[in-house]
């Protein structure tokens, strides 16, 4: 599990806003986690990652039945320190519940001008999802979560925290395998709720409403065909218009109105690669379709001794 938490690829790079951003930009900032695929993807990667970590020695998973029980308390191989919990129930490749207790991972030391304490991110996420319905083509899901991550600053030594909150709920249509891997091609995507988003001096919090929000990796690999996404702060409203349809982008991006008013287009989140389980050619659960986020919850890896900058969530 260590510092990624791996499970499809968002190449929606938030850099996050400064001191002072209007609301339409901190809206801008929140398009690469608002829209029911994106908030789905974090869900399902989230949950699958909790269900098959990775080091064998920390956190500690315990299973019973159905039911992994990950508890943190130590120390990883890479030096990163673990604490609270978490539980997984259920089949990762079919319906499953999971939540977590103050669920933390520190990072090991990183030397930021010859200072190896001033360069330590972390992770803490409170909460729980849920996918259900998966033994039919429509599945739901849930996402009810407050992720705090302390990142390395972009520019200079020193970190800041971003803070994202999720009640949503939405749904997942499962269509063809048209290329025949094992793993479905067309999704459909409808959902809603209120996602949260604060950094240093600014903080925007939106109701989100998704509409056929629908993918066919065989046409367009990153980026929906086709669907809108409305948000609503206040007065103010912004929709965003999948159309990968007609203008396939990578990395992808949507059109965007604002209070009406035609926007340039916007970064919106990524699928850019699958991971399968059971080997190539095996069919993937829902929770398993994505694979790395930078959109939601990501636990960073840093090679020792190196400090990286990098976007959001990477």
């Amino acid at each position: 599990m260590k510092k990624t938490w791996i499970v499809v690829a968002f190449a929606a790079a938030v850099a996050g806003a400064g001191c002072g951003e209007s609301t339409k930009n901190k809206m801008i900032d929140i398009v690469p986690i608002a829209t029911a695929r994106d908030v789905y993807f974090t869900a399902s990667g989230m949950a699958g990652v909790t269900a098959t970590p990775t080091d064998p020695t920390c956190p500690v998973a315990t299973t019973m039945g159905t039911t992994i029980m990950v508890e943190g308390g130590c120390t990883d191989s890479d030096g990163d320190a673990w604490s609270g919990s978490a539980v997984f129930d259920g089949d990762i490749n079919g319906d499953w519940t999971v939540t977590w207790n103050a669920f933390t991972v520190v990072d090991a030391p990183s030397e930021c001008n010859g200072d190896p304490a001033d360069d330590r991110g972390s992770t803490v996420v409170d909460g729980s999802a849920s996918l259900s319905g998966t033994a039919g083509t429509v599945a739901s899901f849930t996402l009810n979560v407050t992720e705090t991550d302390v990142q390395p600053n972009l520019l200079g030594c020193g970190e800041h925290t971003i803070e994202k909150t999720y009640d949503y709920s939405g749904t997942v249509e499962t269509g063809a395998d048209t290329d025949g891997d094992g793993t479905p091609d067309e999704l459909t995507f409808d959902g809603a709720g209120t996602i949260s988003r604060a950094e240093k001096a600014d903080d925007l919090t939106i109701t989100a409403t998704t509409v056929a929000q629908f993918m066919d990796r065989t046409i367009c690999d990153r980026e929906p065909l086709s669907g809108t996404t409305t948000m609503v702060s206040g007065n103010h409203s912004g929709v965003v218009t999948n159309d990968g349809a007609t203008d396939c982008d990578d990395p992808p991006t949507g059109a965007f109105t604002y209070d009406g008013e035609a926007q340039d287009e916007v970064a919106i989140g990524s699928v850019c690669t699958v991971v399968r389980v059971g080997g190539r050619g095996a069919p993937a659960g829902l929770a398993l379709v994505a694979a790395v986020l930078v959109a939601g919850i990501a636990f960073r890896r840093r090679a020792p001794g190196r400090r990286t900058a990098r976007p959001e969530g990477r």
